[in-house]
């Protein structure tokens, strides 16, 4: 595991950029401003960031231009989706995050609004259908996915 100024670095970002310079009432991850999970994608670094009136949402950091920004709100209202286990897949960033709707539940991104899709609801209805981390190998993305069917299993997505 690598820290967030650590893969800023890595990138050739600078090192000392203050999150807290988000817009009122906004921290990345909870009430504090600790990246907890994320990745980097397209010169961007994408996180599951906190607001008062949105609660734990997917946002990306510019290094840059010091400037972060909401990227989809995928369950308005206060309690949040709260996107974890980042990965970066064919140019599109794969997470799980709960909409309150279909559970906790695969979703990948372009890093826009409308690019910020739910990829599969495995398990019908509230219950969560994804669990643990994801990873990327040979074309697929990888996840622990849960079925009233068949209990929870290694499931992999190509995104079609």
């Amino acid at each position: 595991m690598i820290s967030l100024l650590a893969a800023l670095a890595l990138q050739g970002c600078p090192v000392a950029i203050d999150l807290n310079l988000t817009p009122v009432g906004v921290s990345s991850v909870g009430s504090s401003s600790a990246a907890r999970d994320g990745a980097f994608l397209n010169g961007e670094f994408y996180f599951s960031g906190y607001s008062l009136d949105g609660g734990s949402e997917l946002w990306a950091l510019d290094p840059v231009a010091n400037a972060v920004r909401r990227v989809a709100d995928i369950r308005p209202g206060i309690e949040g989706s709260v996107p974890r286990a980042f990965v970066v897949h064919q140019g599109a960033l794969w997470f799980h995050a709960d909409d309150g709707v279909h559970g906790r539940e695969l979703w990948r991104s372009d890093g826009t609004t409308l690019g910020t899709t739910l990829v599969a609801d495995l398990n019908i209805g509230l219950g969560d259908g994804v669990v643990g981390d994801l990873f990327a190998f040979a074309g697929f993305v990888y996840f622990g996915g849960t079925t009233a069917a068949s209990g929870t299993e290694l499931w992999a997505s190509n995104g079609l």
